[in-house]
């Protein structure tokens, strides 16, 4: 994260994966950061691992009755997460995302969800922390997952 004289904030590091021809959404959940001092965010991708497309298929996996309860320091987000595959999924990180009126992320946090099995599901809550977040409603959350063999 960097600050308007182009000095680093904070920086972290993880290690992940994609998928082919996924698209990915990165929330890092609990970096304390003053973001009024935060212009941008940079990352850099390293290290890569290229596997056959064939040898690594995509695990599907969707979510259903996604509910949200808003208070004034947080916002809850709960739902069922489900395992559209013949095989165990043996990790997945739900996400939410809270969006402002103009689309802008203001929020963000994950959980993480240890085995699910074939065609299973497994609930999962997912805690937004911040100030003013009363008025938010499930249309400003956006939910993301990944989802590991």
């Amino acid at each position: 994260l960097v600050n308007a004289a182009r000095e680093t904030v904070s920086s972290f590091e993880r290690q992940g994966f994609i998928y082919p021809g996924e698209i990915k959404t990165v929330i890092e959940a609990g970096v304390e950061v003053d973001v009024a001092r935060v212009i941008r965010a940079e990352v850099e991708l390293y290290d890569f691992s290229w596997k056959q497309k064939s040898n690594f298929p995509s695990v599907r996996v969707s979510y259903r009755e996604i509910k949200t309860e808003a208070k004034d320091d947080k916002v809850s987000v709960t739902g069922l997460l489900v395992n559209d595959n013949s095989f165990g999924i043996s990790r997945a990180v739900a996400g939410a995302i809270i969006e402002d009126e103009f689309g802008l992320p203001v929020g963000a946090s994950e959980t993480v969800l240890e085995f699910i099995p074939p065609f299973g599901t497994a609930p999962f809550e997912i805690s937004v922390p911040g100030d003013g977040l009363s008025g938010v409603s499930a249309q400003d959350i956006k939910v993301v997952v990944e989802a590991k063999r």
